[in-house]
């Protein structure tokens, strides 16, 4: 709106400015006949002024008939007045000249400065153009990003027995409905009952080819996503909400799961953790931003150093491949899954933490 008016404003002032330069050219023109008139109008009674002058201060014997100091007195009689009419004529028809020339100038100033400042708009424009087009794909990859990254979460839930058929579906429709961190929810409500639920994931993540894989994937894709929104400056609003927000916590939770499959498959138990609560509001408990139980280290045994490549995670422990198209016992005994769990906590039992098979 203010670039429409500012639009608007400028093309009345440039109207304006371009009416004035007509104006003044056409003063211009009219000037020249003007100019002809009184150079045959200075030229008649130059004419008529010598002639008559003549006649009067001359005898008609001539110059020769006056006295030789009268012939100055009577020439200048003579030529002195066309002198001055015609030196008068001559510099009004140099301040003309110039006023018209200052006027053409001040014209073509006012052409180049509106032709810059209309270059410099239209840059503006482009440039604003091409954020706008940049920050509407890198959103539109955003979302997609986020769609893959909860499918990943989805085969992990589904694997591991962490969420039932129903409850994915249920996910899947709380998705749809807008709640876009309902399958980080599944995993996170279920961590505030059970603080080794991690360990717990761990040892089936390391019995599940698929749920390796996709955890894998979505780790890896993750700190992607966030160091194309770090190089790309998104919004920091978006920022905060990704990296301090549910995603971050699940993100933290996950690499404890990464670590204790890593663990299962390496020695045959799950590896030691950073700390036994899960993360809250003020900290990520285990993982670095601690609460009371944290180390307050990012990471003890970060999972990249201690891990073998992506695809050492798709073996189990002993060297069996489980079946890649069959999902493990649920997980939680008599709840279906994370959501049920947090629907019987919500529910205000004190006992509403869920066993574990």
């Amino acid at each position: 709106m203010l670039n429409g008016f500012r639009d608007g404003l400028s093309d009345r002032l440039a109207s304006f400015g371009t009416d004035a330069a007509e104006g003044s050219a056409a003063e211009g023109e009219s000037s020249m006949p003007a100019t002809l008139i009184l150079v045959a109008l200075a030229s008649i009674m130059t004419v008529l002024w010598v002639f008559g002058a003549w006649s009067a201060v001359v005898p008609e014997g001539g110059l020769g008939a006056l006295a030789a100091e009268a012939v100055p007195a009577a020439l200048a009689a003579v030529a002195a007045p066309p002198a001055i009419l015609w030196l008068a004529l001559t510099v009004w028809t140099a301040a003309v000249t110039a006023r018209r020339s200052e006027r053409a100038m001040r014209a073509v100033l006012h052409h180049t400065r509106r032709s810059t400042e209309q270059s410099e708009v239209q840059v503006r424009t482009l440039l604003q153009m091409q954020e706008d087009s940049r920050r509407a794909r890198m959103l539109e990859g955003l979302d997609e990003a986020l769609a893959d990254l909860r499918c990943s979460l989805a085969l992990i839930a589904e694997r591991t027995g962490l969420l039932s058929a129903d409850d994915t579906e249920l996910a899947w429709a709380r998705t749809a409905a807008g709640d876009r961190w309902a399958f980080a929810n599944a995993f996170l409500t279920p961590w505030a009952y059970q603080p080794d639920l991690p360990e717990i994931l761990g040892e089936r993540v390391a019995q599940a080819p698929e749920a390796a894989a996709a955890l894998q994937t979505y780790l890896r894709r993750w700190r992607r996503l966030l160091a194309v929104l770090s190089e790309n400056e998104a919004d920091k609003l978006l920022r905060e909400t990704l990296e301090d927000g549910p995603a971050d916590r699940l993100y933290t939770f996950l690499l404890r799961v990464e670590q204790s499959a890593v663990g299962v498959m390496q020695n045959g138990e799950p590896a030691a953790s950073g700390g036994s609560g899960p993360a809250n509001g003020s900290g990520h408990g285990g993982t670095g931003r601690g609460n009371g139980n944290g180390s307050g280290a990012r990471y003890v045994a970060s999972a990249q150093d201690m891990a073998p490549e992506p695809e050492a995670l798709l073996a189990t422990g002993d060297g069996e491949a489980a079946d890649a198209g069959a999902a493990l016992p649920p997980l939680f005994e008599g709840m279906g899954g994370a959501v049920a769990a947090r629907s019987e906590h919500s529910g205000g039992s004190g006992d509403a933490r869920p066993t574990v098979n």
